[in-house]
């Protein structure tokens, strides 16, 4: 294996590690702001079977 071959080896791998720690932390956003919408949800029914 030559330097560039290397070279290529360690960015290519570097790439598949950035995407993946980019789709895991987009992943967990996700499931944040999922809790977060349901929650307010919950909150506007029970205000609103609080009003009547």
């Amino acid at each position: 294996m030559t330097l560039y071959q290397s070279f290529v080896l360690v960015m290519v791998l570097a790439v598949i590690g950035a995407c993946t720690i980019i789709f895991l932390a987009l992943c967990g956003v996700l499931v944040l702001l999922d809790k977060i919408v349901k929650n307010i949800r919950r909150g506007i029914i029970r205000r609103k079977r609080l009003r009547k």
